[in-house]
């Protein structure tokens, strides 16, 4: 069984995304998932995606140093970085190739967002 779910932000997508993976025991697959996925991941695929972050994180204290902000200091642990979507679909297609989503099925939760040829 593979479901897909999307719709407009707060419509509900997660809840009964949620409700669903209870009553049919699949898993749900989230953007967060994903996300988390890449710092785990061994191999070409998660170095080059733990590279692009830690470059992006790079970025944002360089950034943050010549403004000179005053107020709080910037924690690079607690920048958060959006990945591409080019990464996020190597990312999805290695977690749906997993053997819990290819025997019983997923669910997917408002992914993908756009559509790549």
């Amino acid at each position: 069984m593979r479901i897909y779910l999307n719709g407009p932000p707060a419509s509900g997508k997660t809840h009964y995304a949620k409700k669903l993976s209870e009553m049919y025991g699949i898993p749900h697959i989230k953007m967060a998932d994903i996300s988390k996925l890449s710092s785990t991941l061994e191999g070409p695929i998660g170095e080059e995606v733990r590279k692009f972050i830690n470059t992006k994180k790079d970025e944002v204290m360089e950034e943050h140093e010549k403004a000179k902000k005053k107020g709080p200091e910037l924690n690079r642990d607690d920048i958060v970085v959006r990945l591409p979507d080019k990464y996020i679909y190597k990312l999805a297609k290695i977690r749906l190739s997993e053997n819990q989503c290819r025997n019983r099925g997923f669910i997917l939760d408002g992914f993908p967002k756009s559509y790549i040829d």
